[in-house]
């Protein structure tokens, strides 16, 4: 069966369009993306694309796609090996925006929030590194998202994020946007 196949037959289940997060589920559960997922079927990969290639796009997702659509299929191939991406992005949102930059009181704070969750707090727990992470300070919370997905970031998505120390205490990262992307992404509700 086709992926757009199986995108339909998901569709007339749900009685609409799925969002992507339901399409993953659905792709596990019938055991279908562990077979297409490095493959270049993988409509998650860049599913507004995918979306798009079958004018299943609303008004609104095209301005989507138009404005953000490299940063979120930066955000959509890149690899999870750990968590530690996930607590980084989440500082970036800001209710219904995405912020241009943030410091590291804001990096701090979402991973701490974030691993204080026990769901989450399993990839802490496992490696002996970071298993007493609960006792950590925020010098340790940023060196861990310095060495790990800052790093990494930096080195494999640099079109979409820089440093710039504007004093020596406040790490920014800034995602490439045009202004009318974060006038867009604000007006969202």
């Amino acid at each position: 069966m086709k992926t757009y196949e199986i995108y339909q037959k998901l569709k007339r289940e749900l009685g609409r369009k799925p969002n992507r997060v339901e399409m993953f589920d659905y792709l596990m559960k019938e055991r279908i993306y562990p077979k297409i997922k490095n493959t270049k079927y993988n409509p998650l990969r860049d599913y507004l694309g995918f979306l798009d290639n079958y004018n299943e796009l609303s008004e609104e997702e095209k301005e989507v796609k138009e404005i953000a659509g490299d940063f979120l299929n930066m955000l959509e191939r890149t690899k999870l090996t750990k968590s530690y991406k996930i607590p980084l992005l989440m500082a970036f949102i800001k209710g219904n925006r995405i912020a241009q930059c943030v410091s590291e009181d804001e990096i701090y704070e979402s991973f701490k929030n974030f691993y204080n969750n026990p769901k989450y707090a399993i990839d802490m727990e496992r490696h002996e590194k970071t298993k007493n992470f609960r006792n950590w300070s925020k010098k340790e919370y940023i060196k861990l998202a310095k060495e790990n997905p800052i790093k990494y970031l930096l080195k494999t998505e640099k079109e979409h994020f820089k440093i710039y120390p504007f004093n020596h205490k406040i790490l920014n990262l800034i995602p490439y946007f045009s202004q009318n992307s974060f006038a867009f992404f604000s007006s969202l509700s």
